[in-house]
This record gives structure tokens, C-alpha cells and sequence, in this order.
């Protein structure tokens, strides 16, 4: 039975998903599952041809249905869609999301690199460098955070891989250089409100890990207020106020 474990700075990345591109001449069976994709990855999926593509649609739905209930079946849908279109990088990117969700390192980190090669993405890394760190190869995360590709990164993956290479230094115990990891991507300009929330989250498990339960309590209730002034405000813009609580470790970290 595949293992449930998971790691704080778990990446939860799935394929993109918009419920409002509905494909022609498809059979309402099948529209449930076939419409959850976007144009690209339709058009992925329907290079197969029609009918084999909802059958990869519907295995590919299923997998990302069961990744939180049922991680076997999760597993053994995307080995199905592997199976039957094993050079779309969608089927490889399905079962690498299931693989790293079980804690399957080494197959998670075959399939996202897979994916990889097929369609020249660089957005696998941070969850190719967070398989790394299951296996207790932090080492292998510090190389790939110095990568040219790690540093041409959109801003939300680049946060991603930063949230990562915290994760490494703080199994290696460096609570002091997670923080100013985090505390760097923290104050990039331009940063999205969502992605700002994310990095804080993330220093709030690093605390809890060394026991510092007080600055990880203060940080998580100042998230939750500013997800809930986003949503009061309709917005995915964070004004300045919408976080005020900075812990006294992070300035001591940047001395």
C-alpha cells in the first residue's frame, strides 16, 4: 500500500483546471471530466483522438478527486492514464502528483522530470526539489536553487522553490537561514497577495517544527485575517495592514 506521508512545504500544484470550456460533440458522460481542463490541456488530450481522450480525461479526474480521500485509487487512475497516453506530459504530471501526495519519491521525481522533457516546462522543480528532500537529500535542493532555470522561475513557482529551500535548510536545523529565505521572497515587489499568505503559512510551520509555538500561532491568525479582509474586500490584493504581525526572529535573523 502506497505510504500517506507528507512533507510541510508540499507543493499541491495540479493540472490547471477551468470549468468553463466545454468541448463540442461530446457525450454528457464524458462532458463532466472533459470540460475540467483548460484549451491546453484539452488540446493535449485530444491529439489521442476523441474517444481515447475522455477515457484519459475521466482517469485524470478520478486521480485528482481521490488525491485526498483515497491516494491508492489516486495512484492506480494515473497509472491508467499513463498507460494509455504515456508521452502526454498532462498523464505524467497526474501520476507525479499522485506519487509525490503518497510519498513516493523517486517515482514522483521520474514523472515530473518526464513531464518535464516532453513539454520543456521548468514549473516542476520546486516539487521535483521537495521529492528531494523526502528521500533526506537536501543537498540536492541547494543545487537546484541555484539553477539559471530556478532563477527564471514566474514569481509564484519562484516562491514555491523558495518555500523549498527553506524546507531543506530547516531539516538540516537552520531555522535562522529558513527564515531569511522566506523573508527574502517575502519582500520581492510585485509579489501576489495569495503567494505572500502562502510564504508566511510556510514560516509558521517552520516555527512549530523548533517548538516556536507562540510566533507560529501570531503568524497563522494574522494570516487569517488577511484572507478574510481578501474576501470581505472581494480582492487578491493585500494592502500593507492586512498583515502587520513581523516576529521578533526575523529581525534578529537579519542581523
Amino acid at each position: 500500500m502506497a505510504r500517506k506521508k507528507k512533507i510541510s512545504s508540499e507543493n499541491t500544484n495540479k493540472p490547471h483546471v477551468n470549468k468553463e470550456i466545454p468541448i463540442d460533440n461530446v457525450e454528457k458522460a464524458s462532458l463532466s471530466s472533459f470540460s475540467l481542463f483548460t484549451n491546453e490541456n484539452q488540446q493535449q488530450l485530444l491529439s489521442l483522438g476523441r474517444e481515447k481522450a475522455k477515457i484519459v480525461a475521466s482517469y485524470i479526474a478520478k486521480s485528482q478527486e481521490e488525491l485526498d480521500t483515497d491516494i491508492d485509487l489516486a495512484l492506480e487512475e494515473a497509472h491508467k492514464a499513463v498507460k494509455m497516453a504515456s508521452r502526454l506530459a498532462l498523464t505524467r504530471e497526474t501520476l507525479g502528483l499522485a506519487a509525490y501526495r503518497a510519498g513516493l519519491w523517486k517515482l514522483a521525481i521520474s514523472e515530473f522530470r518526464t513531464a518535464h522533457r516532453i513539454n520543456g516546462s521548468h514549473d516542476y522543480l520546486p516539487v521535483i526539489a521537495d521529492s528531494f528532500r523526502g528521500l533526506g537529500l537536501p543537498e540536492k535542493v541547494f543545487e537546484m536553487a541555484g539553477t539559471k532555470e530556478a532563477s527564471e522561475l514566474d514569481d509564484e513557482t519562484h516562491a514555491e522553490m523558495a518555500i523549498v529551500l527553506a524546507g531543506a535548510y530547516s531539516d538540516q536545523g537552520n531555522l535562522k537561514k529558513a527564515q531569511q529565505t522566506l523573508n527574502r521572497e517575502y519582500r520581492k515587489k510585485g509579489l501576489p497577495a495569495l503567494t505572500r499568505l502562502r510564504i508566511r503559512e510556510a514560516q509558521a510551520t517552520f516555527f512549530e517544527k523548533f517548538g516556536k509555538t507562540e510566533d507560529a500561532d501570531k503568524i497563522l491568525q494574522a494570516t487569517e485575517t488577511a484572507r478574510t479582509k481578501m474576501v470581505e474586500h472581494n480582492t487578491t490584493k493585500m494592502s500593507n495592514d492586512f498583515i502587520v504581525y513581523e516576529t521578533i526572529e526575523e529581525e534578529r535573523n537579519e542581523d
